[in-house]
């Protein structure tokens, strides 16, 4: 998995054990199904039809089936977000659809639904210089003093053809998938590898006006907003984890800062909302 930063330590105690194997076409009385997944507390099940099939058991092993003719990198794309999505919710783990950075040792998140423009905002950051601490996935949970912190994901970054046309990057990066115009752009020395405590959560909102505004969120609509930009949300319903889930929203909503940033929808000016979300930071006190 080239995606993923190398093991480092002299000892070596898995987490997580993951490996080919058979993998079934349904679940025995499954709890809950979607269109590509079933779920029972301490089994899931995600297929992606012609491609692949994982079974997630009890947030420390996944098994991976993949079917005749699929490509490696369409089963560790799938494997890094929805396998992975569901063991985070088995483990009890709080996953944000949301991009981060690192400044002055806190995870400035970048949330949001897809197309908003995570991803994008966070490589404005880190071509300014500042370090990645993951993107498209925050996952969350609560430290041992009681604090949220958000967990280092690995050294890449998403980003839409567009994009890198608009940075003038004409490295060829490989293609997350065939025929799709997103890339996986590999980072080297600017990213975090180390869990960080959240310092402030943007929820990006483009609008069809122009003007960036940030409004901070408060009370429900900040619970409702956490609960709203959980990644894949729906697989809490079959593994019996919405209670833990909802419990978490509410610690998340009382330790940290959330506010909604309004930007046009169309021209997408990633270096002046990039300066309107630092001068937010700088006014907070959670900049350099």
């Amino acid at each position: 998995m080239p995606e993923l930063c190398p093991w480092e330590e002299d000892t070596f105690d898995a987490d997580v054990s993951i490996q080919w194997g058979p993998v079934p076409e349904s679940l025995e009385s499954p709890h809950h199904s979607g269109v590509c997944f079933q779920s029972s507390p301490d089994l899931f099940l995600f297929f992606v039809k012609g491609i692949v099939r994982y079974l997630v058991t009890r947030g420390r092993k996944i098994v991976i089936q993949a079917l005749p003719g699929a490509e490696q990198r369409d089963v560790r794309l799938f494997l890094l977000n929805s396998a992975f999505n569901a063991l985070f919710h088995q483990r009890g783990l709080f996953p944000l659809h949301a991009s981060g950075i690192r400044v002055k040792d806190q995870c400035i998140l970048f949330s949001g639904d897809s197309g908003h423009g995570k991803s994008t905002l966070a490589n404005a950051f880190v071509r300014r210089g500042y370090d990645l601490h993951t993107d498209d996935i925050a996952v969350a949970e609560i430290g041992e003093d009681g604090g949220a912190v958000i967990h280092p994901a690995y050294p890449q970054m998403k980003l839409w053809e567009e994009t890198l046309q608009k940075i003038q990057d004409k490295t060829p990066y490989a293609p997350l998938r065939r025929r799709i115009k997103k890339f996986a752009v590999p980072l080297t020395g600017a990213f975090s590898r180390r869990c960080l405590p959240v310092g402030k959560i943007y929820v990006l909102c483009p609008r069809n006006r122009p003007g960036f505004d940030i409004t901070p969120v408060t009370g429900m609509d900040k619970f409702n907003i956490l609960k709203g930009q959980t990644h894949r949300f729906q697989f809490t319903k079959g593994l019996g984890t919405q209670t833990e889930h909802f419990r978490f929203a509410s610690v998340l909503g009382r330790q940290v800062p959330v506010s909604r940033v309004h930007r046009p929808q169309k021209p997408f000016m990633v270096e002046e909302l990039a300066d309107v979300i630092q001068g937010d930071l700088e006014r907070s006190g959670l900049w350099l």
